[in-house]
C-alpha cells in the first residue's frame, strides 16, 4: 500500500512513534489527536508518507490498490478502508496543498 512517488515521513508501531528518531518511544497519539479523531483501538502499525503528486492522481492510485475498499471523501481528504487476509487497513489522503499529500497507512492485525 505505500506508493514510490512517495517519502517516509513517520511510522508507528506497538502504540509508539518508531520514526523519526527524535520522537522515538512517544505516544502514537497526543491528547488532542485522540480527541479529533476517536479509534477504538490503535492500529498495530502506521506509516505517514508526503507525496506531491497530485491528490486526484493518488485518489487513481489507491483505487487500484485497495480494490474493494471503501471510499470516503470529505473536503481535503480522502479515506480508504478495506480488509485483506492478515486483517483490516485504511489509507488516508489529506491535501495539504503547498506541503504536498499525506497519506496515512494504517493496518490492523486480525485476532
Amino acid at each position: 500500500m505505500l506508493v514510490q512517488t512517495a517519502e517516509v515521513n513517520s511510522s508507528a508501531s506497538a502504540g509508539k512513534i518508531v520514526l523519526p528518531k527524535g520522537l522515538a518511544g512517544l505516544p502514537m497519539r497526543t491528547a488532542y489527536e485522540r480527541s479529533q479523531r476517536p479509534e477504538a483501538q490503535l492500529p498495530d502499525a502506521e506509516v505517514t508518507l508526503r507525496s506531491y503528486e497530485p491528490i486526484a492522481k493518488l485518489v487513481d492510485t489507491y483505487r487500484e490498490l485497495a480494490k474493494g475498499a471503501t471510499l470516503d471523501e470529505e473536503g481535503r481528504e480522502v479515506v480508504f478502508n478495506g480488509t485483506d487476509g492478515a486483517g483490516r487497513y485504511s489509507v488516508r489522503l489529506r491535501d495539504a496543498k503547498e506541503t504536498g499529500v499525506f497519506i496515512t497507512v494504517a493496518s490492523w492485525k486480525r485476532k
